[in-house]
């Protein structure tokens, strides 16, 4: 397909979007961090937007920086240095429209979530992501998890919802911003399925990671994704291990399968328009 063509089949099917009953995305939670503090980060009262835990730490580990590549633009640090091992994480409540997964199944919708990383290539350093769901909240989707660094990079691993962790064979850049996407999305009748792919933000180059690995969602007719939370695990004192977050974004988007349709669509359209005015 030659550009022109390619450019346009794009612009058709965005206006097809706009025309086809297809809505924009929903905002579910988002937030760049600009406007934060380290007391907006905290919890102030119960189903605050934003809330910082620990696991046998007090709090104080959660803070408001520059990011080490841009000074004008402010990031998140999970900090895990103290001198016990153990993790910290912080974690934000979904605020804003919640769907239960089969009320996304009826109205043909999907999650996309993603994030920025940036990991620290010091020493234990350990990252992972957790999608939390359920009537609760407390159960959680297959995600990615950091391993610590060595030799400048660390390996990244599919780590299930059980808790068990698999080589992806593939490796990340410390001390590099990527964009993590998660997607979520219907594989057939009441199962749902989960795909990532990361974006160096530096090279620009999108590496797909994992893709319809079944999600064991346990009552579709309750479960919603209720909290997004970031864990950083760190091996005891002497360590310096944290990690950057930013530009978090959790919506509610058309299933993967119906835009592909409406691009195929276009493309027939317009390859036919082509062929005529070709005659």
């Amino acid at each position: 397909m030659d550009t022109f063509l390619r450019s346009t089949v794009w612009a058709f099917a965005i206006v097809l979007l706009g025309t086809s009953g297809f809505s924009a995305p929903i905002v579910m939670t988002a937030d760049d961090f600009q406007s934060n503090t380290v007391d907006a980060l905290l919890p102030t009262a119960a189903g605050g937007t934003h809330g910082a835990y620990s696991y046998g730490v007090a709090p104080g580990q959660i803070y408001v920086r520059e990011d080490p590549e841009d000074s004008n633009n402010k990031v998140v640090q999970i900090d895990r240095s103290e001198a016990t091992s153990g993790s910290y994480l912080y974690a934000t409540a979904i605020t804003g429209t919640v769907k239960t997964f089969d009320q996304l199944e009826a109205a043909g919708q999907s999650l996309q979530f993603s994030y920025d990383v940036y990991v620290n290539g010091t020493n234990s350093n350990q990252f992972y992501v957790s999608i939390h769901y359920g009537d609760s909240g407390s159960v959680a989707l297959e995600t990615v998890y950091f391993k610590a660094p060595s030799g400048g990079s660390t390996a990244l691993e599919y780590l299930a919802a059980g808790g068990s962790a698999t080589p992806l064979g593939i490796s990340a850049d410390v001390n590099t911003w990527y964009t993590m996407t998660y997607n979520v999305y219907q594989l057939g009748d009441d199962s749902w399925a989960v795909s990532a792919d990361m974006l160096n933000k530096s090279t620009n180059v999108l590496t797909p990671l994992f893709s319809d690995k079944v999600a064991n969602i346990t009552d579709t007719s309750v479960s919603s994704v209720r909290r997004l939370v970031f864990y950083q695990y760190g091996s005891g004192e002497g360590f310096t291990n944290y990690s950057y977050i930013d530009n978090i974004s959790l919506q509610i988007v058309p299933e993967p399968g119906a835009l592909g349709l409406l691009g195929f669509g276009a493309l027939a359209f317009l390859t036919r328009r082509r062929k005529r005015s070709g005659d």
